[in-house]
């Protein structure tokens, strides 16, 4: 299917789409951040909304970071590494004298323990079905070993271009031995990290109360405190803006941003960056007629993208090019797909399961095919994009990896 890409907010700690509370940068003070949830655990195997994925965004920290500006790799934990010329052995140089929140020392190590924890069946921190760790790329591995107490060596299956972009992800972050040993499955309720702010108070359901970590290797960072609470709504999010009780959101309703824009009085700003949100609708391909390729090409053809991006998205979207976001990695604006009239693609489909039903073309401007004007699409099916679910086929790919770690 073809997607939308919306625009989204270059902004402190995280990329997303939202309004601001506009203030100069200073030293010191507490951010408080506006989600829309906040789930029951911080455990990076599972997804617990976004609210969970901005704590985990402040407070870890992988191999490497993702350069926003560039979209490459740069160092992170590790503070260099090198890639064999068949593309196979990555190597990683940790830094020194590097502690987690709790105290234990960053070791390659500690590193190697968390990044295989989906698979360690008999570490006191493993959790069944931990489905957000395969986004690493498991089934490619063909090893992770500490070569020393500061070289960390991963050797792949075949070569694979995303693997260092992979590390980036709030799966790829590093945690804590200690931590791990200490309180096992319940690790979520008490995360240790070595990111640069740590959790000071964590209520789940509610609110994180994250603090400056002090021993940041990178150096201490700009804020003391930031605080991300949850809201019910929009709408409560957007009062709580407005009244000064937030300073920042990523989820103001887009209904508010022609109103916030036309306001020059108002200490409201909305900051809009590169593309990074990728909406798409999702088909039951098991089901008729969904089962048959053209039908879903002429359903995919049959949107009207543009009007959801000014209806919808108040024109804070762009359509894409290709499958591949303006961010992703082989995205190639000159890739386009031919846009086909949605009839075209029904026809051909009818065509394909009923030949013996074909009706017969009776003048030269009516349609070839007359029940494909019958076609529709229902609105909701098009206001309700699902976003950044994990494809289930990626179960029945990782288990060569879980194989291969036991």
């Amino acid at each position: 299917m073809r997607k939308l890409f919306t625009l989204s907010l270059v902004l402190i700690l995280v990329l997303v789409s939202g309004a601001v509370n506009a203030q100069e940068p200073r030293q010191g003070g507490t951010l408080v951040v506006a989600a829309e949830i906040m789930g029951d655990s911080l455990d990076i195997g599972f997804w617990h909304g976004f609210g969970g994925l901005h704590v985990i965004d402040s407070i870890g920290e992988g191999l490497v970071q993702a350069d926003f500006e560039t979209g490459a790799a740069k160092p992170g934990l590790a503070e260099s590494w090198t890639i064999s010329e068949d593309g196979l052995v990555y190597t990683f140089n940790i830094r020194p004298d590097m502690v987690f929140h709790d105290g234990e020392p960053v070791t390659a190590q500690a590193v190697v323990r968390s990044m295989l924890r989906p698979v360690a069946t008999d570490d006191p921190s493993y959790i069944e079905g931990m489905y957000m760790y395969f986004n690493q790329g498991f089934e490619n591995w063909e090893s992770l070993e500490a070569l020393d107490d500061l070289t960390v060596q991963l050797t792949l299956i075949q070569p694979n271009a995303t693997q260092l972009l992979v590390f980036t992800r709030p799966d790829g972050y590093i945690i804590s031995p200690k931590a791990m040993d200490e309180y096992g499955q319940e690790v979520g309720l008490n995360m240790s990290m070595a990111g640069p702010y740590r959790v000071e108070r964590f209520v789940p359901g509610q609110e994180a109360v994250l603090a400056a970590n002090e021993d940041y290797w990178a150096g201490r960072p700009w804020l003391d405190q930031i605080i991300i609470r949850a809201w019910p709504d929009e709408a409560s999010i957007l009062a709580a803006l407005e009244a000064g009780e937030v300073d920042l959101t990523l989820y103001a309703p887009f209904t508010s941003v022609d109103r916030i824009t036309a306001d020059e009085g108002d200490d409201l700003r909305i900051e809009v960056g590169a593309p990074l949100v990728n909406l798409f609708m999702p088909l039951n391909v098991t089901q008729a007629p969904l089962d048959n390729v053209l039908v879903r090409r002429a359903v995919n053809h049959a949107i009207d993208r543009d009007a959801i991006i000014e209806g919808g998205l108040s024109g804070l979207a762009q359509l894409p090019a290709s499958i591949l976001g303006p961010n992703d990695l082989g995205f190639d604006a000159a890739a386009t797909t031919p846009i086909w009239p949605a009839n075209f693609w029904l026809s051909r489909a009818w065509r394909r399961r009923f030949p013996s039903r074909l009706p017969s073309r009776t003048t030269d401007s009516g349609p070839c095919w007359p029940s494909s004007s019958r076609w529709t699409l229902k609105p909701s099916a098009l206001t309700s994009p699902s976003t950044g679910s994990t494809p289930a086929p990626s179960w029945a790919k990782s288990t060569k990896g879980w194989r291969r770690f036991r």
